[in-house]
This record gives structure tokens, sequence and C-alpha cells, in this order.
């Protein structure tokens, strides 16, 4: 696929833009080198390529605010594979920096590798030895802190030998230090003395004595001041001190470049690795930012059909701020249509669903998510062939007309059924017969080739294409002749007109030429322009109406809606009085049988017969079984589900609201109401509110 197609399609300012958010220069280098997959391999290798680059992307979505992308710094990778191949030695803020950088490494592939398996395309990207990684690092991350800070300076815990070393030096200083104290503090020897101070010179102890008296004590010059006052002298008494000072000084050089030599060598394990290394950290760098990229412009992956044909669901141009989104559909060509015209006035958004429609076609191909619905369906198109623009060359001396004239004869030699062809305005840059005629025949040779087409267009005769030829379809730019202000809904199954007329007399053109060009209008007008007017209007108001019925259902909707809530809110109503009325009633009852009680025993002590109390017990059972008869039926009878200890329960076996107070092992059940135990069953128990 050439890249002047894919330039007139601004498909490189996308990745420009992508490429932007990279951290690292291979990073961007692997975005702006994406390009669509096209037939040089077969369709199955191709759309497997394509769907794992959708993949990739699709997951990193979800993780990508949560990557840490390696600061690579360059002369710190170069300098490690330098002096990791023998012979020198690194310095230990290079070593250091060099631990850093290969600690954040590691820190990204703990975060990858340790993501769900629902990242597992991502989890395989990372193509390196891990386990190896892991074990070397983790010796030199050892190794590092035992023997250098972060600021670069030799620890002496890095060797048994070197913390010897250094606490033997520290005990000369200290000792050395006493003995010179006290003598530059004698008060004799105040006079040769500049200052009262203890210093180090060459490795060596010196006094800084005034230099008339140089010769006042038997000692050594190590050094004099820059202003030739200063004598710094190391007195003969501690001479032996300071040659086993400068034997340690010599022993500690010595092993602090065995341990930079032993840590150069270890870091050096893992240089071969390096150029995997940066390369991982590129690939996720770019994936990264292609992650980010997906997200603020709400990509989505797209369905890679076998078939050339495209179905766009509220697809938008990725590089226009609020972009209208746009529904767009072109067939195969076979089965269904194959080219669609879009037509309407200027400024009204021909030119920008084309590039819409090819921009987002080579995103699909080459692996990027899309600024269009989930549902849309981009078909694998082995060429996207662009005439767009302005391409006029001065240094050729071609005019307008004449460029496209040799892009649009490129284009017909090599385009086929898998090709998507792309072509603005038509016919343009000449005579407006001659290139309406032209453009109808070129049009009608891409249609043989069975090429997929989209064209935009003023011209009549290439919107009536479709009356003579089925490969074609008609669309439209929708547009306010009100407010003269497009609107940039693409209207598919019909076409469009130009309004330039409408335009040019609302912008305030002088009413007689207006009244002229109507009057030409009309002479040459024909039916089929007729047609296409009366159509649009009618189509207008057709979805004025439908407007207003939709705004009217969703009037109804929220009507219902108030319903529901309303009819709920009064059912809970109405359930709480009902409660508290089934309380009170149950209260009664509880009374109504304590007075039986005190009844029955007044009763026996005036000696009514037994048929008698059987009577009044039967009629007070009655009224009993009625009243809680009621009361569950209005509670739906609901009977206990899952009883515990404790729960208010209504015995429908023995009329009794209780608290279970015992459940046994085969399923019976102990209710305490009242005084009275009942025992009965689970089944027997309805719910109580």
């Amino acid at each position: 696929m050439e890249l002047k197609y894919l330039s007139d399609l601004e498909f490189d300012k996308i990745l420009d833009i992508i490429s932007s958010n990279c951290l690292t220069k291979e990073g961007r280098e692997k975005v702006l080198s994406i390009r669509p997959v096209t037939y040089t391999k077969n369709y199955s290798e191709a759309v497997s390529i394509i769907s794992y680059r959708h993949s990739l992307i699709s997951k990193m979505k979800k993780v990508y605010n949560r990557i840490t992308i390696p600061y690579i710094d360059y002369s710190i990778v170069n300098i490690w594979k330098t002096y990791s191949k023998g012979g020198s030695v690194l310095n230990p803020k290079d070593i250091y920096s060099v631990y850093e950088f290969m600690l954040s490494f590691r820190d990204l592939l703990i975060f990858i590798t340790s993501l769900d398996d629902e990242f597992l395309v991502l989890k395989e990207v990372v193509k390196i030895d891990t386990d190896y990684f892991y074990d070397k690092f983790e010796d030199i991350r050892n190794s590092v802190f035992r023997c250098i800070d972060k600021d670069g300076g030799i620890l002496r815990t890095a060797s048994e030998k070197l913390d010897r070393i250094i606490t033997e030096k520290e005990r000369i200083e200290l000792t050395v230090m006493k003995i010179l104290n006290d003598f530059i503090n004698q008060p004799e020897n105040e006079e040769f003395l500049q200052d009262k101070f203890v210093t180090i010179r060459n490795n060596r102890f010196v006094i800084p004595l005034k230099m008339e008296y140089v010769n006042a004590i038997d000692g050594f010059v190590q050094d004099i001041s820059s202003t030739g006052h200063t004598a710094f002298v190391e007195p003969k008494f501690v001479q032996s001190y300071s040659i086993r000072y400068l034997e340690l000084v010599d022993e500690e050089k010595k092993e602090v470049e065995r341990i930079l030599r032993d840590l150069t060598s270890k870091i050096g394990s893992l240089a071969w690795m390096v150029d995997d290394i940066i390369d991982l950290i590129s690939e996720f760098d770019a994936l990264r930012a292609l992650g980010e990229y997906s997200v603020l412009m709400n990509c989505e992956k797209p369905t890679i059909s076998s078939k050339p044909k495209i179905k766009l669901i509220k697809a938008r141009h990725p590089l226009l701020k609020n972009a209208v989104p746009i529904d767009v559909e072109i067939g195969d060509g076979d089965s269904e249509f194959g080219g669609l015209i879009i037509s309407g006035p200027n400024t009204s958004g021909k030119t920008v669903s084309i590039k819409t429609v090819g921009l987002l076609t080579a995103m699909a191909l080459s692996g990027l998510l899309i600024p269009a619905e989930s549902t849309s369906v981009i078909g694998y198109f082995s060429k996207i062939l662009v005439d767009i623009g302005d391409p006029q060359s001065i240094e050729r001396n071609l005019s307008t007309f004449s460029a496209h004239i040799i892009r649009l004869n490129e284009i017909i030699k090599v385009s086929d059924f898998n090709s998507l062809v792309i072509i603005d305005e038509i016919g343009t840059g000449t005579d407006p017969r001659e290139g309406e005629a032209l453009a109808v025949a070129i049009l009608k040779r891409l249609a043989f080739k069975k090429a997929k087409i989209v064209v935009a267009t003023h011209y009549s005769l290439v919107k009536k294409l479709p009356l003579s030829l089925e490969y074609f379809k008609n669309s439209y730019m929708e547009f306010d002749e009100q407010s003269l202000r497009p609107l940039y809904r693409l209207v598919m199954g019909m076409p469009g007109s130009s309004n330039a007329i409408l335009i040019a007399h609302k912008l305030g053109l002088d009413n007689d030429i207006i009244q002229d060009a109507l009057k030409v209008m009309v002479e040459g007008v024909d039916i089929y322009d007729k047609f296409v007017i009366e159509v649009q209007k009618e189509r207008r108001e057709v979805q004025k109406l439908k407007d207003e019925l939709n705004e009217k259902i969703q009037e109804i909707e929220r009507i219902k809606k108030d319903y529901r809530m309303k009819l709920s809110e009064l059912e809970d109503k109405l359930g709480k009085i009902r409660r508290k009325e089934i309380d009170v009633l149950i209260a009664d009852i509880h009374e109504l049988k304590m007075k039986v009680s005190k009844i029955r025993e007044r009763l026996i002590g005036e000696k009514v017969t037994q048929k008698e109390l059987e009577e009044i017990n039967k009629e007070i059972s009655e009224i009993s079984y009625k009243m809680f008869d009621e009361i569950f039926e209005f509670n739906g009878g609901n009977r206990v589900k899952n009883p515990k200890l404790g729960d208010k329960v209504f015995s429908n076996r023995f009329k009794q609201v209780g608290v279970i107070s015992r459940m046994y092992s085969d399923g019976k059940v102990e209710i305490l109401a009242g005084k009275l135990k009942l025992i009965t069953t689970i089944e027997d128990l309805f719910e109580v509110q």
C-alpha cells in the first residue's frame, strides 16, 4: 500500500499523535512504522496478524495507566555494552546507573508477567528468559547493595578485606591526629605554627608551619600554600604511621578495583540481553501509547471480514474535535452494491466522510482500534487508493485537472476486486460538462473492475448512475436550509442537492441574479432533478414526524416510569397500614383468649356442662380462625423457609402466633405461644410480619 495514498488520508498524522506519547525513541519508531497488512500475506495469516494487534491494544486499554516504562539513558546503555566486553572496569556511579535501569526493567517484567490470564496476549510479548534474568539480577542487586551507595560511593561492606583496611586506616588516623593535636597544643610550639589544625597532604599527616620556621622541627615538607607563607610539614615522629597509612591506601585502591571489576563482570553477564531488553521496553512503550490513544478517542475493535466491504457504525474522524458520527456502508460488489456516491453542498462534510471511511479502514487493517462502534465491519482490502485534494505539481508543470487525471489513471490500472478507491470531487478542474462525462466513464470502469468506491461529487450525471448501474448507491450530507448550516449527517439511499442558489440568495447575492439563475435551472432541469428535490422535502417531513413521535414515546415511557414508582410507593404504604392492623388484631386475639380462659374458669365454678363449654370454645375458635384467615390471606400465606430460634411464626394447625423455642432433627419445632408449648412441623409454619 503506497505511502502517498496513506498520507492523503492523514494516516501519518494519526501515527504522529500516538508516537508523541512514547517515552523511548525505539517506541516512537515502532509506532511510526505501523502500516496496513496487505495481500503480501495470505488472508488467514494476515487476519491472524491484524487480530493479534487488535487484541494487544484492547488489553492494553485496561492497564496502560498502570504501566511504568523504564527511562533509557543511552549513554549508560552504551557504556554497559562497551565496558562489559572485558578489559575495562565501570566506575561506581555507572554501575549504580546500570543497576537502576535493570531494576526498572525488572519491575516492568514483574507487572506484565503477574497479570491475570485475561491478559495472556500481553504476557506472551515477553520473549526473554525471565528466570535467567531474575536470577542474574538478584545476584547483581545483592552485590550492588553491599558494595555501592546511591551516590556512587564504595561501601566498606563490599568485602571483609576492605572493611579491615578501612578499620586500620581509621585507627591510624585517630592515633596520628591525637599525637599531632597534642603537639600543636603545646605552648612552646605556638610561635612555629601558622594555624592550629592537622590535615593530610599526599596521603601524609601534616601541620601548617610558618615558612620562616620550616626547619624548627624535624620533618618533611609535603606541600606549600599558594601564598608561599605556609609549609605543610610531616613531623618525623609520625612518619612510620604515614608509611603504613600509604600502604593501606594502596591496598584499599587495589581492593576497590577488584570489587569494581567483579561487579562489572556480573553486570556484563547480562550485557548480551541489552538489545532484547530495549526492544521489549520499546514494544510495551508503543503498546502503552496505542492503548492510551484508544481510550482517549473511545476506539473499539472492528470485525475483519474476508470480503472487501465496509460497515461503519457511528464512525468519527479522529483528527476532528466533536466530530459528528456517521453510519456508512459499502457492499462487496457481488451480492451488494460496491460503489457509494456522496453528494451535498460545499462544507457539508463530504470530504470528511470519505476520508473517515478510508482512514478508519487503513487503521483497522494496520491492527489499530478505530473510533467507531465495535459492531463495525472492515473488509480485507489489498489496496487503498486515494485521490483527494489538490495534488498539482509545479515542477512537472501540471494543472490541477492534469494531476487528478494522472492519479486516477494510476488508480484505474492497479485497482481490482480487493481495492478500496476514495475519490473527492471527481472530474473537477475542467469544463463541467466534460468533467462530468469523464467522471461517469471513470466510475463505470472502476465498477467494471469490481473495485469498491467511495466518491464525493456535485455532478448530476454521477448522482444518476445508480439509476442505470445497480453497482452504485447514492447518499448525501444533510444541510439545514434555514440556518445555512451543515448538519454533517450522512443519509444513505438517496442523492443530495448542492443548494448553491439557495445559499447564494441567503448570503445576499442580488435578487435579479438569483431569479436569472432559477430561470436557467427551470429550463435545464429534468424530471430526475425535480424528483430528488421532492423526495428530499418529503424525507425531511417524515424525519420531523419521526422525531416528534420519538419524543412522544419517550414522554410516555417517563409517565409509565413515574406511574410504576408511585404505584410501588402506594403499595408500600398500604402494606405498612395493613401490617399495623394485623398487629392490632393479633393483640386482640391474645386478649380474647385470656378473657376466654377466665370465663372458662368461672363457668367451671358455676358447674356449666362440658357440652356447653365445647360449644363456647367452638364459637371462639371459629372467630379466631376467621381473623387469622383474613390476616394470612392478605399476606399471601408465605410459608417459613429457613426457620431460626426466636423467629415469630404462625401455626396454621393450632391457629396460634408464637416464637420458635426449639428445633428437632426430625423437622419438628417447638413454639412458645404465651404459656403454651406447641409441637408442630416446619411445613405448618407461616411468616408473621
